[in-house]
């Protein structure tokens, strides 16, 4: 990856705008980088604190069953310029203001 930040928006099912995403590090297919909420991700912080919490400490069942409800909810990102297509994320973390997932195949 270029030196150069990538700026996404993370966006819901709905396409509802959840806050900023600025990329700095893709390695593995794993965009790595910062986040930050729009007011419209309170109706999901609890549920990425929850996992945060299980994450920290080694809950793994429970871990496993909250990634799956994660994914279940379907999060996209979108260029911050929004020149291109809404393309679908997975394996979505979001702890501590820092993000990281991988994206979908543009389709």
């Amino acid at each position: 990856m270029s030196s150069k930040e990538m700026i996404f928006d993370l966006l819901d099912s709905s396409l509802a705008n959840l806050g900023m995403v600025s990329i700095n590090s893709l390695k593995n297919e794993i965009y790595r980088g910062k986040f930050s909420p729009s007011r419209r991700f309170e109706e999901y912080k609890a549920i990425f604190l929850e996992y945060e919490v299980l994450v920290e400490s080694q809950q793994f069942s429970a871990v496993d069953e909250m990634e799956s409800n994660i994914a279940s909810m379907k999060f996209f990102v979108v260029s911050g310029s929004h020149e291109d297509a809404a393309r679908a994320v997975f394996d979505l973390q979001i702890m501590k203001g820092d993000i990281s997932f991988k994206m979908a195949s543009p389709s």
